[in-house]
């Protein structure tokens, strides 16, 4: 009996012993996973405004669900944040230099911070300009900077300036040398903001003329005609290779080729064309455009198109022509031995346009140098010392359009004229 459980006890102990060699270690307990991470954010505008409503701007959190917002420093006066929900929003009420605001909520029970830097500005409101202000040709123009409360992102001007006047429209300043006159006019300027809050002031602003005899500079055109005489004062010479000349400022000026005077202008200007040669011409008048036949005539290539060049052997032949008379309504007669002259002085074909191609040239120079747009102001007739402004386009072809606003709601009407030429 005692053999038989002492065999039964080796027989449990060998299975044992064949369960597959030494026991598994045990495992070691699991570690729990890292806390979310947690952020805080928010969509904003640095640069807000007085009395403009802001927000609501919301937060934008990750990581759990928020809840405890806090800001330092205090918001400006008349914005808040909802300590629930972290909404901030309201309408400033006074202005605030940058200062930059820490939002903090707690989030699944961790903390998150965001910087918020917010600057409060006012309204641009009571511009003015130290006007009225009388520049002059030729002398540069002290700065003319807006006096302004509050602030304001960008400027802009009701109408072009005198030429030679550059508007920067970032800060309203009025600077340049002006290089025309012009008569005393009304510039609107208006202050604006990002917001859309604006602010406007008048610049009464005249350009006067050099003192009689300053050296001045001009372009002849009909079209750019290289070569031509002319005399203003002690200014002398031919017209360059762009058409300029040179003249004293409230004198005369006369153009010639040789002893051919083509006629005298008044008064000198920096741009001048064959119809200001003659008193009272007009683009189609027969005076006007028998000139330009005989400055087309003169063309060294017999193309005016790209320029009128009178050839140096033909101002050299012209010193001996007698005088032309353009009143003429002969004027191939006229000009019968001229033209023969010319031939043989440079080679050159030297053919006499008619007057309809004459006009056509005429027209396409003229509106070439003229064709734009030009602005000014007008007065209103219903509002005696009211004046409203202008816009007139010229375009190449020579036709004109004018637009005019009512000094009072700036109602437009459209005023056209099919022929700016002759206008």
């Amino acid at each position: 009996m005692l053999r038989s459980i002492g065999l039964f006890a080796a027989m449990v102990l060998l299975l044992v012993g064949c369960g597959g060699g030494p026991a598994e270690p045990t495992a070691s307990p699991q570690q729990p996973p890292p806390p979310p991470e947690v952020s805080l954010s928010y969509s904003y505008q640095t640069v807000v405004e007085v009395g403009s409503a802001v927000g609501p701007w919301a937060p934008a959190v990750s990581g759990g669900s928020a809840s405890a917002f806090a800001v330092t420093p205090t918001l400006p006066a008349g914005l808040s944040l909802d300590p629930s929900t972290g909404v901030i929003g309201g309408t400033p009420q006074a202005v605030v230099p940058q200062v930059t605001y820490q939002i903090s909520a707690q989030i699944a029970g961790s903390s998150a911070t965001f910087d918020l830097p917010l600057i409060v500005e006012a309204p641009p409101t009571n511009m003015s300009y130290a006007s009225p202000v009388r520049a002059v040709v030729g002398t540069p123009l002290s700065p003319l900077v807006p006096r302004l409360s509050g602030t304001a992102d960008y400027y802009n001007v009701s109408m072009g300036l005198p030429a030679g006047l550059q508007f920067d429209s970032i800060t309203g300043a009025v600077s340049g040398t002006p290089t025309s006159a012009r008569v005393e006019a009304t510039y609107i300027i208006v202050a604006n903001n990002d917001f859309g809050s604006t602010t406007a002031a008048d610049l009464v602003l005249a350009v006067d003329p050099p003192p009689a005899g300053t050296p001045m500079t001009g372009v002849f055109r009909g079209a750019t005609a290289i070569g031509l005489g002319y005399a203003s004062g002690a200014q002398t010479g031919v017209t360059d290779n762009s058409g300029q000349f040179s003249y004293e400022s409230g004198r005369a000026i006369s153009f010639h080729v040789g002893g051919v005077v083509l006629g005298t202008a008044p008064l000198a200007k920096p741009l001048l064309t064959p119809v200001d040669l003659v008193a009272n011409g007009t683009g189609s008048s027969e005076p006007v455009l028998n000139r330009v036949r005989f400055l087309m005539m003169l063309d060294q290539d017999g193309d005016p198109r790209n320029g009128i060049q009178i050839s140096s052997a033909v101002t050299a032949a012209a010193a001996s022509w007698a005088p032309v008379d353009f009143s003429t309504t002969d004027l191939p007669a006229a000009l019968g031995a001229v033209i023969q002259q010319a031939r043989t002085a440079d080679g050159g074909s030297h053919a006499l346009p008619d007057a309809a191609n004459a006009q056509a040239f005429l027209r396409a120079a003229y509106t070439c140098a003229y064709s734009g747009d030009y602005q000014g102001t007008y007065a209103a007739d219903a509002t005696p010392g009211v004046r409203g402004p202008f816009d007139a386009r010229v375009f190449p072809d020579g036709s004109m359009q004018v637009h005019a606003w009512a000094p009072i709601g700036y109602a437009d009407f459209p005023i056209a004229s099919a022929d700016a030429v002759n206008a």
